[in-house]
């Protein structure tokens, strides 16, 4: 059977290294500290995962959580009450995050630079404008920095001058991007040489690092105030052997560059593929400086769920295990998301192309 499903996008999940780290840290500190990180729950392994994560994105602390959701909840904290700017197509952790800290969301069109501008030329026009406001008070702009169902990367190089120029900050949720994108591995932020004033990541050590949990990452005044919030002070901390076999997975991204490399040539040879085929790719890549943006994750439209199922039905007979899943995104259902691996070889892209070629008609695709 070949397998295209979840995020291991480095297969490092396996990986030796990362495996063993975490046994090591089982046993040292056991399962779980069992409490909070403000109480006794704080361990060595997770000082040394902020600091490395921290100096890995480029910002000066970072926060590392039980959870990406988790992550996105404790971002939204030092905003209390502020106006969001959330993109319409984020991840519903974005919005109950912004929702839990009080704040009024005012959402713009999907990746779209212009409607987030028309959105601050709104808040402007209402007597908001940014001078002389302070910055708690000023609106958050928060958006993903890939589209994880769709493998579509979000179009920073405007959408951060747009709500940087207003004096706003922006969120990223990066936990598709981190250890994926950028020259680095350090994501979308460094994919588009983005400054690290006015901007905070959030992202997730279950998908491109192996392991799980999630991390903020920005200013240390601003991570301040996120250990201030109630989602880090009031859960359990991460725990400690995925703490620690995250912080072996960070250690391959970096002496490993071919990893991101052959999942992102994967990601294009699939793309392409399809395309040829005339298949309904969802989505249309982002670029940058004229070059197509291309990620380990190519996703399918059809015109409902049923051919959708049928599609993955028929390559299941062949063979080849794509799931078929609603998602927390409208029209999930109807579309097949390809997620792709290190750990695949061009021979299985191409037995992927030949099975979805014999498939579609069947489906009356």
């Amino acid at each position: 059977m070949i397998h295209f499903g979840g995020n291991d996008y480095l297969d490092l999940a396996r990986h030796p290294r990362v495996v063993e780290a975490a046994v090591r840290a089982l046993r040292e500190w056991g399962a779980s500290s069992c409490a909070s990180r403000v109480s006794v729950g704080t361990l060595p392994v997770h000082q040394e995962l902020e600091a490395r994560l921290a100096r890995f994105l480029g910002f000066e602390e970072a926060v590392a959580l039980s959870s990406g959701y988790l992550a996105a909840l404790a971002a939204f904290n030092p905003f209390h009450g502020a106006e969001v700017l959330l993109d319409g197509g984020a991840h519903p952790s974005l919005q109950n995050g912004a929702l839990a800290s009080g704040a009024s969301i005012r959402p713009f069109a999907h990746f779209d630079a212009v409607d987030l501008e028309r959105r601050l030329e709104e808040w402007k026009s209402g007597g908001r404008g940014s001078q002389g406001v302070p910055a708690a008070e000023r609106p958050l702009a928060a958006v993903e920095g890939v589209d994880g169902f769709g493998g579509v990367v979000a179009p920073l190089d405007r959408l951060y001058p747009a709500s940087a120029g207003a004096g706003l900050t922006l969120l990223v949720d990066d936990a598709h991007g981190a250890g994926v994108l950028g020259a680095r591995g350090r994501g979308t932020a460094e994919l588009f040489d983005l400054p690290r004033e006015n901007l905070v990541i959030i992202g997730s050590l279950g998908k491109a690092f192996g392991s799980s949990g999630g991390f903020v990452a920005g200013s240390r005044s601003l991570m301040e105030r996120v250990r201030g919030g109630a989602a880090y002070r009031g859960s359990t901390a991460l725990a400690p052997g995925a703490a620690a076999a995250a912080l072996a997975a960070l250690e391959l991204v970096e002496e490993e560059p071919w990893r991101r490399e052959r999942a992102l040539a994967l990601g294009r040879k699939l793309r392409l593929g399809m395309e040829r085929q005339g298949l309904p790719v969802a989505g249309r890549p982002a670029r940058r400086n004229g070059d197509q943006v291309d990620f380990p994750v190519v996703a399918l439209n059809f015109p409902g769920p049923e051919e959708a199922a049928a599609v993955a039905a028929g390559l299941l007979e062949r063979r080849i295990k794509v799931a078929h899943f609603a998602y927390a995104s409208s029209g999930s259902a109807s579309r097949l998301r390809i997620p792709l691996s290190a750990r695949h070889q061009e021979g299985d892209i191409d037995a992927l192309l030949m099975a979805l070629e014999e498939t579609r008609g069947s489906a009356g695709i």
